[in-house]
């Protein structure tokens, strides 16, 4: 496919209407000869969400994926004489009153630039995808090619029919994405490039390392089903670098160890710069205006314990071709059923209620019918909409329930201890191996009983609590690094000196 993408950057730089509208953009960006750019790959909506920080009201714009990233990376360039270009993908975000942009709050440091400034530029890509569907119409025909769709001898092509055509979508879509950054990233002259997720751009990477730019990509999750872009691999069977990050920056050193372990060929560099997002919750969980403001929304008084219920119902993970979800995490039945047991317990009680938070990626129109089918008094939805970050809501909670999610962590830091719900149903998506990597930062249950049982001790044992919680904060450190509120400037120090020690040949 690089050989295709070389073929289309060539019709690409013999267009004459390219060729002025990219010099055009070139000359409104051009840099002075000394100041060197990073260009940080961002997000536009609703990848990227406004949030207000408690305690100083400034508003900032988080993805999710890069916590933070670009404001260490402004400081560093402030700091430094680099110049910051965030360049966005996506729908563009609304500046106004005080949600300022990055040229604003950096002025002179930070530039952006908009996707579909340069976009109009390329040719349509319909020609691109017209000649890889007809491509795809003849391999499928060939024996040999739907033999490749196996494992250990089982056959799986006619089990993923319905998958299979989106590689002719992705092959077009990586041949023009590739021929599309050549020439964004001659025009801008980048040294480095910096972006979440970066690990699943082999578009951009094969293209900056063809032209010598180093790629960093902040990666996310901690176990096996987070690993997958690594097993990228070339026609022999060998690492594909080309198409790979330079560096990336993981979590914690249980992170670079395990991906060092299964995948020992893997050339990027692994930056161990701790989970940027809890830069986060150190910074607003306990904010006292923030609560009152919480609980006054969601009609709860100061006393009143909360129970939050962040399960998940549907995923992404496992997406059908035409589907718009994946694998089922928990069960309908199973969803409901944790619902209802947290609303009994919380009614026996007559001191709780019970906090539901999806996962914004999940099927929350299925999450709202169940509350609202409930009609229980004690039963509250939260949503990402409502405009409240989590550690807001995790520092006003006495319990979180989930299944094998990085949300413990967020708990834990805001002394709220948490609790992994390993039904029968989780068991089944995800690998043992999470369930114990998340088990040492929550308890684990098995059954509705043990929910209960678990649920109701952790609000009337203060020993055990703090005994709990003492336990999972000393696990923390090595899943998700440090939690002092700098890991997007250790991310930004670790991508800086290995680019400079990458400059003096070291």
């Amino acid at each position: 496919m690089t050989d295709t993408a070389d073929r289309l950057g060539e019709e690409f730089a013999a267009s004459p209407d390219l060729a002025r509208g990219l010099a055009d953009f070139e000359a409104r960006h051009r840099l002075p000869k000394d100041v060197p750019r990073v260009l940080y790959l961002g997000r536009g909506q609703p990848g990227t969400r406004w949030f207000r920080d408690p305690r100083t009201g400034a508003w900032t714009l988080m993805d999710i994926y890069a916590e933070n990233v670009p404001e260490a990376l402004a400081s560093w360039c402030r700091a430094h004489g680099w110049r910051l270009t965030v360049f966005t993908e996506g729908a563009p975000h609304a500046y106004e009153g005080d949600r300022l942009s990055y040229e604003a709050r950096y002025p002179g440091v930070a530039e952006e630039i908009l996707a579909s400034e340069v976009n109009p530029f390329f040719p349509s890509r319909g020609t691109v995808s017209a000649a890889f569907e007809d491509h795809y119409r003849q391999l499928v025909l060939d024996p040999g090619f739907r033999d490749a769709f196996s494992y250990d001898g089982v056959p799986l092509f006619e089990t993923l029919r319905d998958q299979v055509p989106l590689l002719a979508r992705l092959a077009a879509g990586y041949v023009f994405g590739r021929g599309r950054w050549m020439e964004v990233l001659r025009a801008l002259k980048p040294a480095i490039v910096v972006g979440g997720r970066l690990d699943t751009r082999g578009d951009l990477n094969s293209a900056a390392h063809a032209l010598g730019v180093m790629t960093v990509g902040v990666k996310l999750g901690i176990s096996e089903e987070m690993l997958t872009p690594f097993a990228i691999a070339d026609a022999d069977g060998r690492f594909l670098s080309d198409a790979f990050p330079d560096a990336l920056a993981v979590w914690g050193e249980s992170q670079r160890d395990l991906i060092r372990r299964r995948f020992p060929d893997c050339t990027a560099e692994l930056i161990v710069s701790g989970r940027t997002r809890n830069d986060t919750f150190v910074a607003v969980a306990g904010a006292e205006e923030a609560g009152a403001r919480l609980r006054d929304f969601l009609g709860i008084a100061a006393q009143t314990r909360i129970i939050v219920y962040g399960a998940n119902h549907q995923t992404k993970y496992g997406q059908g071709a035409t589907a718009e979800f994946g694998a089922v995490c928990m069960s309908p039945e199973s969803y409901r059923r944790g619902l209802e047991e947290l609303d009994r317990l919380a009614a026996g009680r007559g001191d709780a209620v019970v906090v539901v938070k999806p996962h914004p990626a999940d099927d929350v129109a299925f999450i709202r019918s169940a509350v609202e089918s409930a009609g229980s008094p004690r039963l509250r939805l939260l949503v990402d909409d409502d405009g409240f970050h989590n550690a807001e809501l995790l520092a006003q909670s006495d319990v979180f329930v989930s299944s094998v999610s990085s949300m413990f962590a967020e708990a834990v830091l805001a002394d709220c201890p948490a609790i992994n719900l390993w039904t029968p149903d989780v068991n089944y998506l995800y690998e043992s191996h999470r369930r114990d990597i998340y088990g040492t930062i929550a308890t684990t249950v098995e059954d509705w009983d043990a929910l209960a049982a678990e649920t109701t001790r952790l609000l009337d044992d203060p020993a055990y609590r703090r005994s709990q919680l003492a336990q999972t904060r000393a696990a923390l450190e090595p899943i998700f690094g440090g939690f002092d509120g700098r890991n997007a400037e250790r991310l930004v120090a670790g991508v800086f000196a290995l680019y400079e020690s990458r400059s003096r040949g070291g």
